[in-house]
């Protein structure tokens, strides 16, 4: 696997994007991209997953949409579906909850904080106790945020370099959706043929001018900017869109209204960049504040050293006229 800057053509091009954790970087340098399927502990977490492969999201768009998605189902799980409950999690203990499962590392590196174990947590940890009246929609919002940043930024891109018919078929491959049923694959969530690892020769991990990899969301900024610059008519990003209608008495689906998500990445970008902005103004004000000490220290010594070369002034004309006086005398 090499250490390769993201390119413009590969953003251009139909790349395949796969998204790990970066504890994960060395052993696929060793081994290549391993299939893994949804069981934790040897219990199958994920139906959509019952069995191993490796995910791709394929081209540009999807690796945005994909993103956006995952920023949106934390939000809506975050916001909707944690409860208030008599004896749950107060704020403080809240924030303490989230902070030990950002930063704990149980040594399980190859399912590190990935998208499962975050739902994992939030289902298991945090709304089978649910939260106590104080923790506002506000307060949720944080921690959708605080979670969401965090897989991005401890996690990394790989561009793979698949062949059709050998790595995939988009044509005799399908993915797996609850109760398990099938439908076919789609570009945000294609994927491997079951049990087909790929080589780590047909991988580039996303590095920055040192070969230092960069972290996902540093990748997701570069690939929105880039997306942002092409498509100036956009709105947004790509997101998950809600459709709403019904069904006609033919048994066809008729939309009435499409409803674009939130574009995530956008608004974290955004609130990253005022975040910065409010850094910079404090530094500024901390700076002038100091220099501002600094110079009324300067001038009270000033006026300090004004003063003893008046005092040593006067008793120098004290003393000559002292010596006048004496002189007289004589």
């Amino acid at each position: 696997m090499k250490n390769s800057k993201i390119k413009e053509e590969y953003m251009k091009e139909e790349s395949f994007w796969h998204v790990t954790n970066k504890k994960n970087l060395d052993s696929i340098r060793e081994n290549g991209l391993i299939p893994k399927d949804g069981k934790r502990d040897g219990v199958l977490k994920s139906e959509i997953d019952p069995v191993p492969r490796v995910f791709f999201s394929h081209g540009l768009e999807a690796v945005l949409w994909q993103a956006n998605n995952l920023a949106y189902l934390i939000d809506d799980f975050c916001t909707e579906q944690i409860k208030v409950k008599e004896d749950g999690y107060n704020r403080k203990d809240l924030k303490k909850e989230i902070d030990k499962f950002i930063g704990d590392n149980d040594g399980k590196e190859e399912h590190t904080k990935g998208f499962i174990d975050i739902r994992i947590f939030l289902e298991e940890k945090i709304a089978s106790k649910g939260i106590g009246s104080d923790i506002t929609k506000k307060d949720l919002e944080k921690v959708a945020y605080n979670l969401t940043k965090s897989f991005w930024e401890n996690s990394i891109y790989i561009k793979a370099n698949l062949e059709d018919g050998i790595d995939y078929s988009y044509e005799k491959d399908f993915n797996y959706i609850r109760g398990g049923k099938t439908k076919p694959m789609d570009k945000a969530n294609m994927h491997t043929f079951e049990g087909r690892s790929i080589d780590s020769e047909k991988l580039e991990v996303m590095s920055d001018d040192e070969g230092k990899p960069l972290n996902s969301w540093e990748v997701l900024k570069q690939m929105a900017e880039y997306y942002k610059k092409e498509n100036p008519n956009k709105e947004h990003l790509p997101v998950r869109v809600t459709s709403r209608g019904y069904t006609d008495e033919n048994g066809k689906t008729v939309i009435l209204e499409d409803t674009p998500e939130k574009d995530y990445i956008s608004i974290f970008m955004e609130m990253e960049k005022n975040i910065e902005e409010q850094e910079k103004i404090s530094k500024m004000t901390k700076s002038f504040a100091k220099d501002k000490e600094v110079c009324l220290r300067t001038k009270e010594t000033e006026k300090i050293f004004d003063d003893l070369e008046k005092d040593i002034e006067r008793d120098v004309e004290k003393g000559k006229e002292i010596e006048e006086n004496d002189s007289d005398r004589y």
